[in-house]
C-alpha cells in the first residue's frame, strides 16, 4: 500500500514521512495497492467482504520497464487506484497495515484494501480511479476523474497526470 501525490512540491516535501491532517487533504493524493481477491462476498452492514492476499503481477518481478501492451493491461487490471477522500464527507482516509483497513478519522468510516465498504457512516466504498494507463517505461498516469461506481465516471475534464 502506498500513498502518492502528483504535485512535485508535496513529493519533495514529504518523500517518505507520515503526513499531518493538513497534508492528507492534498487534492491529488491517491492510494495504490494490489487488488485482493474476494473469497466471500459480504453485505453492507455485515463487516464487509472476506479477502485473500493482494496479488502482484509476476511480470514485475522480472522487469521495471519495456512493458508490452498486454503486460501493461495485466498490471492495470490488478491495481487499485483509490481516492484519498472518504465517501462519507470527504475527509482524508489513512491506511492501517496491522488491520488491513482504511480508516476515516473524522467519523470512523472503514474500508478494505480494495476500497470496499466495511463499516461506519459512508454510504458506499471508496471512489476509485479507473481511467489510467501505464506507459512502456513503467510510468503510471491517472486521469483526475474517478468512478462513483464501476462504469459510472465522475466529472472531470482535466488531463491525466503522472504519479
Amino acid at each position: 500500500m502506498e500513498q502518492v501525490y502528483s504535485d512535485k512540491e508535496i513529493q519533495e516535501k514529504f518523500p517518505e514521512s507520515q503526513k499531518s491532517q493538513a497534508e492528507f487533504t492534498t487534492r491529488h493524493a491517491v492510494w495504490l495497492s494490489w487488488k485482493a481477491p474476494i473469497k466471500t462476498q459480504g453485505t453492507q452492514g455485515s463487516g464487509g467482504d472476506i479477502l485473500g492476499e493482494p496479488e502482484k503481477p509476476a511480470i514485475l518481478d522480472q522487469k521495471t520497464s519495456g512493458f508490452t501492451e498486454s503486460e501493461r493491461q495485466e498490471i492495470l487490471g490488478k491495481l487499485n487506484i483509490l481516492s484519498n477522500s472518504c465517501a462519507h464527507l470527504g475527509c482524508p482516509v489513512r491506511w492501517f497495515p496491522d488491520k488491513h483497513e482504511f480508516l476515516c478519522p473524522c467519523h470512523g468510516g472503514l474500508y478494505d484494501i480494495n476500497g470496499g465498504y466495511v463499516g461506519g457512516p459512508p454510504p458506499r466504498g471508496m471512489y476509485s480511479y479507473t481511467q489510467a494507463e501505464i506507459r512502456e517505461d513503467g510510468t503510471l498516469y491517472i486521469k483526475h476523474g474517478y468512478d462513483i461506481q464501476p462504469g459510472i465516471p465522475g466529472i472531470s475534464t482535466q488531463q491525466p497526470y503522472v504519479v
